[in-house]
């Protein structure tokens, strides 16, 4: 059975103390280019022959100098049912390096996921199918596309990263359902009360996820104020920030 975290857990008062403005805590969140492995990124891409992507710290081309969340939500725009898989691509590889700051992690057979042609037609489609569900508030279909009993749907590119995906796809909406779960933030939480989801486990249930996603979003709406509205992502990153 899924872990289901029990319906009276309250938010803990020291998360609540680290809870951001969402304009500087949020949109202005994220690694300076001296922080991120770019140099690697480039290097790597190119000797897969994906030399065409760039990643950066400024993928909008606006003079940023540090990759925020508020540039890959920008980035963002320049996915959907339009968009060609290359946008899809240049999103991911963003997202990816965002999320690993100066480490490699298993990068390199993510990347690798993506060389051979069919391959990386098949794992972008189920990149646009799950952003399209993510969008539409089908948050069960958007994790579940991605996510196979023991495994990812594609290759490496587990729940930790790819709840990251599927977050800044929401663009920066308040309303977003879909919200990042990774092992910081599930150890958090297993010491806050929910017991039943295994603290530095990558690999949960779809209905898990979809439960941490609407615990966050009943938090946040109990934070809220007609003057200071608060959204899911804000008690993320305060989770995350309050991890052991």
């Amino acid at each position: 059975m899924a872990p289901i975290p029990p319906a009276d857990l309250r938010l803990p008062a020291d998360v609540t103390a680290d809870v951001v403005d969402r304009r500087t805590g949020i949109f202005d969140h994220g690694p300076a280019a001296a922080n991120l492995a770019l140099p690697w990124w480039n290097r790597t891409l190119t000797d897969a022959g994906l030399g065409r992507f760039v990643v950066t710290a400024d993928p909008n081309g606006t003079a940023e100098v540090q990759l925020t969340r508020g540039s890959l939500f920008k980035l963002a725009d320049t996915i959907g049912p339009d968009a060609d898989d290359d946008a899809y691509l240049n999103l991911l590889w963003h997202v990816l390096a965002w999320g690993s700051g100066p480490r490699i992690r298993n990068n390199r057979r993510r990347i690798a996921a993506f060389i051979d042609p069919a391959h990386a037609r098949a794992n972008v489609a189920l990149l646009r199918q799950s952003v399209e569900h993510a969008r539409s508030g089908n948050t069960a279909d958007s994790y579940r596309t991605l996510v196979r009993p023991g495994r990812a749907s594609i290759p490496y590119l587990g729940p930790s990263f790819f709840t990251k995906y599927l977050y800044f796809a929401g663009n920066g909406a308040a309303s977003h359902a879909c919200v990042i779960l990774d092992a910081r933030v599930a150890t958090r939480l297993h010491h806050a009360g929910w017991r039943s989801l295994p603290p530095r486990r990558m690999n949960w249930y779809t209905d898990t996820y979809v439960a941490y996603c609407e615990l966050l979003a009943r938090w946040a709406d109990e934070l809220s104020t007609s003057a200071t509205p608060v959204a899911p992502d804000q008690i993320e990153r305060a989770l995350f920030g309050n991890s052991a």
